[in-house]
């Protein structure tokens, strides 16, 4: 079933969870990250309790350990000088071989942002430490970030970027697995090229909702500015949420580096911005099935 948009194409994919797909074992995700903990920066503002919110329910959904990091106590001894060196200093670090290996993080953005963590905060921080921390959650790729809107919206309907290219579909797995753990509705948007190529990325979507049974809408567009249609198509649909992979650069969606920080920096304050890493993460569901798999092959 076809529905005209203003974007693309809208595929109306909800009969496909009534059909089980075979040969599941070849379309489930390899070697995702398995998470550790959950770190969140407060700033004590309200927006700051926002996202302490949108944490405490990750956590809680994920099984992770919760550390709240107090931006106010981190800077309160600092000395005087500029704003802007005032406000980044508690996040910057030496990178020095010696405080790479040390033990303990030596900055807010060290104990933030790690390998194999997920990091949460507000997108109504001051710009430049929001661009500080955008720019380092870029360069660690074994870890989850996610930018939390100020609007006190539970995560409901999501936005999922995928790509023609994408060989490997373990972060769409982990997108569609989260979605069902939140119960939110995922909206899944391809952005190709041309049609041919959305067409054949749209029928790798379909199997993965079929492998989990999910209802989903399947978009793409073709030959737009991706920025501007990520965010319109957000809007659109009445995403809270965009699920995107994390990556450095992304040449099928010719984005370059700095259109990334751009969309994440500058993009409406009603939207959540989670970038996972491109290999997934692991989630409940996702244990739950290496279990059971696990226990028939002891069974055999």
């Amino acid at each position: 079933m076809a529905t005209p948009s203003p974007f693309g194409r809208l595929e109306d994919t909800r009969s496909i969870a009534s059909h089980p797909s075979s040969g599941l074992r070849k379309i489930c995700p390899m070697h995702p990250v398995l998470l550790d903990a959950a770190r969140v920066l407060n700033d004590n503002s309200s927006a700051g309790e926002v996202a302490l919110a949108h944490a405490r329910e990750w956590a809680s959904a994920l099984s992770l350990p919760l550390q709240v990091l107090d931006l106010t106590s981190s800077s309160a001894s600092r000395p005087n000088g500029s704003l802007q060196s005032k406000m980044l200093d508690p996040f910057i670090v030496a990178r020095t071989p010696q405080a790479q290996s040390a033990i303990a993080p030596s900055s807010l953005t060290d104990r933030l942002i790690r390998p194999r963590g997920l990091s949460l905060f507000s997108s109504a921080l001051p710009y430049e430490i929001k661009r500080f921390l955008v720019s380092a959650s870029l360069n660690e790729m074994e870890s989850a970030t996610l930018i939390c809107s100020p609007a006190c919206r539970s995560i409901s309907r999501v936005l999922i970027l995928h790509g023609p290219q994408e060989r490997e579909t373990s972060f769409l797995h982990s997108a569609l697995s989260l979605c069902r753990l939140f119960e939110a509705t995922p909206v899944i948007l391809t952005l190709a090229r041309n049609e041919t190529r959305a067409r054949q990325a749209q029928r790798i979507a379909e199997e993965a909702c079929l492998h989990h049974q999910m209802p989903a809408l399947l978009d793409y567009v073709v030959g737009l500015d991706s920025r501007t249609a990520v965010c319109s198509i957000a809007r659109w649909r009445r995403c809270s949420h965009v699920f995107m992979p994390r990556r450095h650069s992304i040449p099928w969606w010719r984005w370059p580096r700095r259109d990334i920080l751009k969309l994440l920096l500058e993009s409406a304050s009603s939207l959540s911005f989670l970038a996972l890493p491109a290999s997934g993460i692991h989630t409940p569901e996702m244990k739950f099935q290496s279990q059971i798999g696990a226990g028939s092959l002891h069974s055999n």
